[in-house]
């Protein structure tokens, strides 16, 4: 054998050899040709080529290329092997987040696509009964309620600690070949589904090629897909994942899982009935609490009103004095009586009080109306009558301003007087008239 892994044409490989066209005859080859020739003489073996270098080196440069061809390709398939897969997934992660779509989108287009790949296995080659994917997760009339269906991760943990319900986490690889063996062999099967319907469990499915599912997947340590967890209520506070699986289809076990659930169940009934009692001693309090805050209000109003009541009996006090002030000081300003035989102009009014008195006085022409009207106010109030006067000088008291509760009226014509008319522009009392008091209504 040769360098290059050949045998060397010795022997009867020679003897073949010599027989192809144009290799040179060896001894016996010339002595079998000439059997009976006495002349006939031996060649020398050391004069006839014992091999046929010529074919081995064209044997040996026909090789070299096809063995740099076959190498060269073999590279190229492994490359292709392994660049394949990260092709695949720079393109279903452009276009995942190309998209810009919200958790709800998300979820809607994964549990679409899942839908468009699951199929139903043989039923004879099951344990139990298998279904189509979309005709349980993926429709408002599936054998799933569409209200388990959580949109976000955030939101399946904030409704399985409010609701105190297992949570089913299902992350999907649309990478990997067997990314369907779980959707048909354990999403789908009878048992898997009738164990959803019976603990009520709320379903979040995400895809590792988006961004929430690839946090989720962190979150939970997860490094092989796909993968299955149930989520359930530790504390109060806290949840955890109490079964999780992402080995062989061929080693899930269903009736683990069924076991799992059982002996978890009765902690969540137990934490319902904690919080049932927690939120009823909470509802009782409040109700002790609004019975007494309205107590507190009722009390609180009607310490109100009687401030108000105080308020209002000061102020009333405090404008009664300021009115009797008043009062007193418009008494200080009343012009005295004009008398017709000293030859004063005088204007004779009779005036019929409020309470049927009647009250006959003569008033100045030149005076206005206003004049009478506070005649009638002090009459009407006794200050005209009584012993008291005014000790605040010529000035009016401060911050009060009079209004008269009543009206003068002339009966016939029906006319009311104006309080800046002169009392001698008026042809209804003046030179003499009668005026009937009228009351004010308290609105007006």
């Amino acid at each position: 054998m040769n360098i290059f892994g050949f045998h060397r044409n010795t022997g009867d490989e020679g003897q073949r050899l010599g027989s192809l066209p144009g290799a040179f005859p060896t001894a016996e080859t010339l002595r079998s040709s000439e059997p009976n020739d006495p002349e006939a003489q031996p060649i020398a073996e050391e004069t006839v080529p014992q091999d046929t270098t010529p074919a081995v080196v064209l044997h040996m440069f026909l090789q070299i290329p096809l063995y740099i061809l076959y190498y060269l390709a073999s590279i190229i398939l492994i490359v292709l092997s392994i660049l394949k897969p990260i092709l695949n997934f720079n393109r279903i992660y452009d276009k995942r987040h190309k998209q810009h779509c919200d958790h709800s989108t998300e979820m809607t287009a994964l549990l679409e696509e899942i839908s468009s790949d699951s199929y139903a296995p043989n039923v004879s080659e099951q344990t139990s009964q298998q279904y189509m994917f979309g005709s349980i997760y993926n429709s408002d009339m599936g054998a799933v309620p569409s209200q388990y269906i959580q949109n976000s991760y955030l939101e399946l943990l904030d409704n399985c600690s409010t609701q105190y319900k297992f949570g089913l986490i299902y992350l999907h690889d649309p990478i990997v070949t067997n990314r369907m063996s779980y959707v048909n062999n354990i999403l789908c099967s009878e048992r898997f589904v009738n164990c959803i319907k019976t603990y009520q469990m709320l379903l979040w499915f995400g895809d590792v090629t988006t961004s929430e599912g690839l946090q989720v997947a962190n979150a939970l340590k997860v490094r092989k897909f796909p993968c299955i967890g149930i989520l359930a209520k530790k504390t109060s506070e806290t949840a955890e994942i109490i079964y999780s699986f992402n080995g062989p289809v061929e080693e899930y076990n269903q009736k683990k899982v069924e076991a799992i659930l059982v002996k978890k169940y009765p902690s969540l009934l137990q934490m319902i009935e904690e919080r049932q009692n927690i939120d009823r001693d909470r509802h009782t309090r409040e109700q002790q609490d609004e019975r007494f805050r309205d107590s507190l209000r009722r009390d609180q109003e009607r310490e109100r009103q009687r401030d108000e009541a105080r308020q209002r009996e000061q102020q009333a006090r405090e404008r009664e004095a300021l009115k009797k002030q008043w009062l007193l000081w418009r008494k200080s300003k009343l012009h005295p009586e004009p008398n017709k035989s000293q030859g004063d102009d005088v204007s004779r009014i009779a005036i019929r009080l409020d309470n049927n008195e009647r009250k006959i006085r003569n008033f100045s022409p030149s005076l206005p109306v206003e004049e009478i009207y506070a005649y009638v106010e002090l009459v009407q109030t006794g200050i005209l009558d009584s012993d008291e006067q005014y000790q605040y000088g010529t000035s009016p008291p401060a911050g009060y301003q009079h209004q008269y509760k009543f009206k003068l009226i002339i009966p016939v014509p029906r006319q009311e007087l104006d309080l800046d008319t002169l009392i001698g522009d008026e042809l209804g009392i003046y030179p003499s008239g009668n005026i009937i008091v009228e009351a004010l209504d308290e609105e007006s």
